[in-house]
């Protein structure tokens, strides 16, 4: 019915095509050098591929703009305070 859906849909069958999309929604994170985001993306990817493909696409659900707030604030507030605690707890880290 719309071509040019169904041709993206395809294209995020694909390993690439879902990684660019993530790092395109992550460009700023990862232009910060922050590594541990990518190594989440990667131990994730597979097994959103794998809901991709046994359930498809629709039945994963849409992500509303408080979804992504919610995200947003946990990589950029919540992470990286459970890092300084960590470090802290190692004895690595001034205390803030």
């Amino acid at each position: 019915q719309y071509p040019r859906i169904e041709r993206r849909r395809t294209d995020l069958m694909l390993e690439s095509e879902l990684t660019e999309l993530f790092k395109q929604n992550y460009r700023m994170e990862i232009a910060n050098g922050d590594e541990s985001l990518l190594s989440l993306w990667a131990r994730a990817m597979p097994r959103v591929q794998l809901a991709m493909r046994t359930v498809g696409i629709n039945a994963i659900g849409k992500v509303t703009r408080q979804d992504n707030e919610r995200l947003s604030k946990i990589v950029s507030t919540e992470v990286p305070s459970l890092r300084r605690q960590f470090a802290r707890a190692l004895g690595d880290a001034p205390k803030q």
